[in-house]
């Protein structure tokens, strides 16, 4: 495996951020919701364009190796505010490595730059979101030594009351198929 290194994200880096955001955006969709992958792949897209006007609250980085080749990002927002103890920390806003590059070091790389870079900025805490259906990313966290601090309850509601949450076809879940094929591609080599 080639040497991976952590670097800020640079203007020739940007038309590819925009669209590993937008490609990766579904695997952040929980099961239990039934938005579109085009409606959810709109909001990245204009979720990128917020982060870029706040770019002085933003650590954009990239994972690149040797040829300098991008392997992932993680967009580290910097002025995220603990809505439980009204600190200031930062917040993974978003965390993607190319799927030819799963399996190498590169999401401990990016985590390991934003831990260091949230303290260069003062703060001592650094969180992030995981979908509950995303096994993988929970379990990979805790591996890199996030706790698991809260739980995110959501309840499906009608004009009768509550209702059962609409579910997403299992075509649609996204963390769900990269699984399947990763495994799949496993069994083959």
């Amino acid at each position: 495996m080639s040497e991976i290194t952590v670097r800020e994200a640079t203007e020739s880096d940007l038309d590819w951020l925009r669209k590993r955001i937008v490609a990766s955006s579904v695997f952040s969709i929980p099961h239990c919701r039934d938005v579109s992958n085009e409606d959810v792949q709109s909001a990245a897209e204009e979720d990128f364009d917020r982060l870029l006007r706040e770019e002085d609250h933003v650590a954009m980085l990239i994972a690149v190796n040797e040829e300098e080749e991008r392997m992932g990002f993680l967009l580290l927002n910097l002025d995220h505010t603990s809505d439980a103890t009204g600190e200031r920390q930062s917040l993974i806003e978003d965390l993607d490595v190319d799927p030819q590059y799963w399996g190498t070091p590169a999401v401990n790389r990016l985590v390991k730059r934003a831990a260091q870079v949230t303290a260069e900025n003062g703060l001592k805490y650094m969180v992030g979101r995981v979908s509950e259906g995303n096994r993988r990313t929970l379990l990979k966290s805790m591996r890199l030594g996030f706790t698991v601090e809260r739980y995110h309850m959501v309840l499906g509601c009608s004009p009768e009351g509550r209702v059962p949450l609409p579910s997403r076809p299992e075509a649609e879940r996204a963390h769900e198929m990269s699984r399947k094929k990763r495994r799949k591609r496993r069994g083959s080599s």
